[in-house]
């Protein structure tokens, strides 16, 4: 098993919710990086959820739509690692951050022309 997990440094007020629903976790997989669970909310507007180790970092900023129940939410993650929310859902008091997946090392990406 090539996969290196662990759980993100989570900041300002929030948390993993738990229960039935588990931890938070970030799991680099070859080039991947990819980030699962759910989280309870804390800071919402100006703050960042959680931050992730130096191996698991974006070469630039990237973007997610996550779900918040019954509205997508806008999700960031910087190349510091900092997972933040930037505008959408924010009812309920929790977070999805399963579908977060990024490429981990750069040395291997190419650019896509359009």
């Amino acid at each position: 098993n090539d996969a290196d997990q662990g759980i993100p440094t989570f900041t300002n007020g929030w948390t993993a919710w738990g229960d039935i629903w588990g931890p938070v976790t970030y799991t680099v997989r070859g080039l991947l990086c990819f980030v699962t669970g759910l989280a309870k909310a804390g800071i919402w507007t100006n703050a960042a959820i959680a931050e992730l180790p130096d191996k698991c970092r974006p070469s630039k900023r990237v973007v997610f739509s996550l779900n918040n129940h019954a509205e997508p939410s806008h999700v960031e993650v910087s190349k510091l690692g900092m997972i933040e929310w930037k505008g959408g859902g924010r009812s309920h008091g929790w977070l999805s951050l399963s579908g977060i997946v990024f490429a981990a090392d750069t040395k291997y990406t190419t650019k896509l022309e359009l």
